[in-house]
């Protein structure tokens, strides 16, 4: 409609993932919320990494939440309109059963979308890792088996990747990713390459 909107980490006054709009790309205003309350099956107070998403003609938000068993997860939520109100799934969409999980985008392959999130291993001094899931149409739903793409090989990661996002040009798949860790000074963006949507990268 002739402008631009972002959806942005954490939020207040109980509310959650504040959605801005500008019609010129510069001087962002609020004007309103993914949740005025939070999902039920999330606890405070970590709400991070938001993206707002198009499928099948909806508007789609993923974020990251800590789950009722304290564990960091991936949440969806639906809207036929960009400001809302948009309706939690009521469940992790993506979870992991011995680390959390963060950072979701959408990788789009023809009429096929996956959601690409990162396993949070660092956080118990593990690897780190991207995998991938497939959508069913409606974004809602993963069908099918995670597959995975990369982890932390690289001597500047510091055992840290994180915060992918996908470019598509010219027939190849570009995972550009940050590396180190967000409050390092070595904090980095890196960049992976394939031939085909899952890799190899």
């Amino acid at each position: 409609g002739g402008a631009y909107y972002a959806v942005t980490t954490e939020g207040w006054d109980s509310h959650y993932f504040p959605i801005w709009k500008s019609t010129t790309g510069t001087n962002f205003t609020q004007v309103g919320w993914v949740f005025p309350t939070p999902p039920k099956w999330t606890v405070c107070c970590d709400y991070w990494a938001p993206e707002l998403h198009i499928i099948n003609g909806n508007f789609l938000v993923y974020f990251t939440a800590r789950s009722n068993n304290h564990m960091l997860a991936i949440g969806s939520a639906t809207s036929s309109n960009i400001l809302g109100p948009y309706v939690d799934r009521g469940s992790p969409l993506v979870t992991n059963a011995s680390e959390g999980v963060i950072d979701a985008t959408v990788l789009k392959d023809g009429a096929s979308n996956y959601i690409v999130y990162k396993v949070d291993g660092n956080a118990h001094g593990h690897q780190t890792e991207l995998w991938a899931a497939l959508l069913d149409p409606t974004g809602m739903k993963v069908v099918g088996q995670p597959i995975y793409l990369m982890r932390n090989d690289q001597s500047w990661e510091h055992g840290i990747i994180e915060g992918q996002w996908f470019v598509n040009q010219n027939g190849k798949y570009y995972l550009f990713y940050s590396g180190c860790g967000y409050s390092n000074d070595c904090y980095a963006v890196g960049v992976a390459m394939a031939d085909h949507p899952l890799g190899p990268y």
